[in-house]
């Protein structure tokens, strides 16, 4: 059954490299507008960052269900795997990285050695992050020059 952004048994499949490429940023930023949300209310309250973690760690979980059982326009089989990576890298991030910054946020008696194990961690996801983000722009950008598509 041929219908826009056709579905089959196996998951979501794309009439087009560009339908394909949309769907995969479209994925992307469901994490990063939860993420941002997970950020700002870390700086409100303990209950709304851990309610806000619970979320993001659900959109994350549902995005790479999303992403594996999509098949791929053809010749964007790398840029499949390499947003699995990233999106896998925002995952368990979220639930050791980001878990542990919360705890110590609203930790009684935050101490100097917590501030200094926080700015550790946040060092750590930012280089981390960065390798999956530039794997990731590569093979977005070797797809989007196979198919001549322009990427904002």
């Amino acid at each position: 059954m041929l219908v826009s952004g056709l579905v089959s048994a196996q998951g979501q499949t794309f009439k087009t490299a560009v339908d394909f490429n949309d769907y995969i940023v479209k994925q992307q930023n469901l994490i990063g507008t939860d993420l941002t949300k997970l950020v700002e209310a870390m700086g409100k309250d303990e209950k709304s960052a851990w309610k806000a973690h619970g979320i993001v760690i659900a959109t994350s979980e549902t995005v790479i269900k999303n992403v594996k059982e999509c098949n791929p326009y053809p010749g964007g089989t790398s840029l499949k795997l390499s947003a699995l990576d990233l999106f896998g890298y925002y995952l368990k991030s979220l639930k050791n990285d980001y878990k542990r910054v919360i705890e110590l946020l609203y930790k009684t008696g935050f101490t100097q050695a917590d501030q200094t194990e926080m700015d550790g961690i946040v060092a750590k996801v930012t280089e981390e992050e960065a390798v999956f983000d530039a794997a990731f722009a590569k093979a977005q950008k070797e797809f989007a020059d196979k198919y001549n598509i322009l990427l904002e």
